[in-house]
């Protein structure tokens, strides 16, 4: 007699809701997919956990955070939000030149793992500063106001593309700045992951890599956040 089939749960899905994420929505609804799926909207930095702790079976994570996790997570193909140049949703905002920044302060939104990371290594290797960094909520108003210069991703970064110029001030794209340095495309954020979701007691099996393929296809690509 054979055993009775583990049961199938329904796959917990993470989506950021930021304009860049929009394509891999768009998947899910226009293939009938979301009907299947729990759906979890919250923020790069709390999904990027939720992947990692087990609570998700697919989701966007931060570059960096997958590196750090390559033995429990599947990075599915085709699937990245990134940049070949200027992305406008990945920005370092700044009250005075760059090279002016050494043992100042700079503000590094909380949403992000990946693009504060980039901006430290652009400030420190290729400017030739050393300034203090901080985490905070991302609002641009607010970090002004304790920093002279932010890091900023997602909409908030969209907003300061077109805002922070009016108000004086600079906004370093730091897909372009990447690109310039390095020659390579920037996948900062959100490349789609899966971990193996099947418990060693059966009690929760899904297929999040053939399911991910069939339910966010096309397209396949968008600008970093």
């Amino acid at each position: 007699m054979t055993s009775p089939a583990a049961p199938v749960g329904r796959p917990r899905v993470g989506h950021i809701q930021f304009l860049n994420c929009l394509p891999l929505y768009w998947g899910l609804v226009t293939s009938g997919a979301l009907l299947d799926v729990d759906l979890f909207k919250d923020t790069p930095d709390r999904l990027n956990d939720a992947l990692v702790r087990g609570d998700l079976d697919l989701g966007p994570i931060s570059l960096v955070e997958y590196l750090r996790h390559t033995d429990e997570l599947l990075l599915l193909p085709d699937l990245a939000v990134g940049s070949d140049g200027p992305v406008l949703s990945v920005n370092l905002v700044s009250q005075v030149p760059l090279d002016q920044l050494d043992g100042a302060r700079v503000a590094m939104g909380s949403t992000s793992r990946t693009s504060v990371l980039l901006a430290q290594m652009l400030l420190e290797d290729r400017v030739g500063v050393r300034p203090t960094y901080y985490t905070c909520p991302p609002d641009l108003g607010a970090m002004m106001l304790e920093a002279p210069a932010a890091v900023l991703i997602g909409d908030a970064a969209l907003r300061a593309t077109y805002d922070a110029p009016t108000r004086g001030l600079d906004v370093h794209d730091l897909g372009a700045a990447w690109r310039d340095w390095s020659g390579l495309p920037m996948v900062c954020t959100a490349a789609r992951i899966a971990p193996t979701s099947a418990c060693s007691d059966g009690s929760r099996s899904v297929t999040p890599v053939s399911w991910a393929r069939a339910s966010t296809s096309p397209p396949k690509a968008t600008t970093a956040p």
